[in-house]
């Protein structure tokens, strides 16, 4: 946790060094293995916080009944994915992204470029490497399922 000790002179930069520290397993040295899982929650935890404030927003703003749809869809999908599921994965929360966008898309000034388009790259591009890396991890279990029946097909019962 050496790196996080020191006093913050730029929050911006430090807040982008962690976002970028908890998409690349490499930085694991650099960090310790718990500075990388507390990046790497910090990052889900903002993204999932600035997910819920802006359906929030969106509903305080206008409402209205799409809006309280979009918000209902949002939180029924992060209340689903807490206590519904024993692992949180990209495809418990895919149902949410086309609420997601809706929101984004109603909320953003699309007439002039500003930062929010930059965000929204960025969020595109973190949501595509999630739905990988969630890809990866299926394919993982698959193989050690497949090894795993393997080596105890000769053995009478159920495993």
């Amino acid at each position: 946790m050496a790196p996080f000790s020191h006093r913050r002179r730029n929050p911006t930069v430090s807040r982008s060094g962690c976002c970028i520290l908890f998409l690349c397993p490499k930085a694991i040295p650099l960090l310790g293995k718990q500075g990388f899982d507390l990046c790497r929650r910090r990052g889900f935890s903002a993204a999932g916080l600035g997910i819920l404030a802006l359906a929030l927003i969106d509903l305080w703003r206008k409402r209205d009944a799409d809006s309280l749809h979009l918000c209902l869809w949002v939180i029924g999908t992060f209340l689903f994915s807490i206590f519904f599921n024993w692992s949180i994965t990209a495809r418990t929360i895919l149902p949410m992204v086309p609420a997601v966008a809706i929101l984004f898309a109603r909320n953003f000034n699309w007439g002039r470029p500003s930062s929010a388009h930059w965000r929204l790259i960025a969020a595109a591009g973190l949501s595509l490497l999630l739905a990988a890396s969630d890809f990866r991890e299926a394919q993982v279990v698959r193989k050690v399922t497949e090894v795993f029946r393997e080596r105890f097909a000769a053995e009478l019962g159920t495993v």
